[in-house]
């Protein structure tokens, strides 16, 4: 024991002594092979290791961005060896281009010039060759001014002064001058031609031809534009009277189709509709519900609303009481309206019309036989038979 922990222990104590020591050991094992996983992560053989303590406790992050350090150092250390090469290409292509310099300045000089001398040689040269290519370029300008073929120069002098300004004031004159004449010719000759085309003349007529059958022309087209004028005038006039008399028409109409005998006639057979409006564009029926467009309503309604139609205007054409032949006119009705329909007959007939309805279909036979079994006045008449309906005449 005193080996151990290197001091004297009580017999009494050995026990609890030796199981502190176990736990300190194996906490130490805990954090030694936690260091362990820690180096092993650090890629770094053991042999490298520091035995020494170095004061300063390890980080992952402070590696992390110390690595990222030696990468930047690695890739600056490229850079620079790469400018370093560049920078020597350079030098040598200069040191071509220097040998390539001097011998042009060679050549144009046959003098050898120190690399300090190139600018103001070549500045000097410059200013030479502009003043050259100026002496050049004017007396140019000079001869061509003229426009004269070289052969044809004047050797000797014809005691005028030539002034190359006066001389291109001229010739700008002249060719204003010809290009007017080029357009009023051009002018001439399309009006010519209009002219000709609008008198039915040819277009190599002489123009006191031209002018006189265009006085005519003009005659005949005032007169022909006064009777326009009268006939436009007349159309309007009457345009404006049928438009006036359409619109009263229109009026009565409307007034005579919504008489009061058709209002009610159309809301006892429709259970729904009391008023039919015209106006320029559309034709609509009305509800206490609200107004809708006559050619989105179903067919059966269309055929009701044309009932009523017949029947009030009959009645208040004739003013009297007639008859109806119906062709099996509510078809296209809803079995709900069909003995509303038939009501309405019925009703025609109780104030004096006659009614003649042919039918095939059985079930508007049913509804006539049924409301018309108490009525004296109600007949029917089976006029022939097929395979599947009966074709009935049904008269009161």
């Amino acid at each position: 024991m005193f080996q151990i922990f290197s001091n004297y222990v009580e017999e009494n104590n050995w026990l609890s002594k030796l199981n502190d020591f176990k736990e300190n050991r194996k906490t130490k094992k805990t954090q030694l092979e936690k260091l362990e996983k820690q180096l092993a992560k650090l890629n770094v053989d053991t042999s490298d290791y520091y035995q020494n303590n170095i004061d300063e406790e390890y980080s992952d992050i402070k590696l992390s961005e110390l690595e990222k350090k030696v990468t930047v150092l690695d890739n600056l250390e490229n850079e620079r060896q790469k400018i370093q090469n560049t920078l020597k290409d350079i030098n040598n292509k200069l040191l071509e281009l220097c040998g390539k310099i001097n011998s042009e300045f060679q050549n144009l000089i046959n003098t050898k010039l120190t690399e300090s001398e190139w600018e103001n040689k070549l500045n000097e040269l410059n200013a030479k060759n502009i003043n050259i290519k100026d002496e050049i370029n004017k007396i140019s300008g000079e001869l061509n001014g003229i426009s004269v073929n070289p052969s044809d120069y004047i050797e000797e002098n014809p005691g005028v002064e030539y002034d190359a300004k006066k001389y291109a004031e001229i010739e700008k004159e002249i060719q204003q001058i010809e290009d007017k004449l080029k357009e009023l010719e051009k002018e001439n000759i399309e009006l010519k031609s209009e002219i000709a085309n609008l008198t039915d003349t040819s277009s190599t007529s002489n123009w006191e031809i031209l002018t006189e059958k265009l006085y005519e022309k003009q005659k005949e087209i005032s007169n022909s534009i006064k009777q326009k004028e009268a006939f436009i005038i007349a159309g309007y006039l009457l345009h404006t009277t049928i438009e006036t008399l359409r619109n009263k028409e229109d009026e009565q109409i409307q007034n005579a189709v919504n008489s009061e005998y058709f209002s009610n006639l159309l809301f006892n057979i429709t259970g729904k509709y009391n008023e039919l409006i015209i106006n320029e564009k559309q034709i609509l029926l009305a509800s206490n519900i609200g107004n809708f467009y006559l050619k989105d309503i179903s067919t059966g309604a269309k055929e009701q609303l044309l009932f009523a139609l017949r029947v009030s205007l009959t009645k208040d054409i004739l003013n009297d009481f007639a008859f109806f032949i119906f062709d099996d006119a509510f078809q296209h009705s809803d079995y709900d309206r069909r003995p509303k329909l038939v009501d309405q007959l019925f009703n025609l007939s109780d104030e004096g019309w006659q009614i003649i309805y042919l039918t095939m279909d059985d079930n508007i036979r049913d509804i006539f036989l049924n409301k018309g079994k108490n009525n004296k006045n109600f007949q029917e008449i089976i006029l022939g038979t097929s395979t599947s309906n009966d074709l009935l005449s049904t008269l009161f």
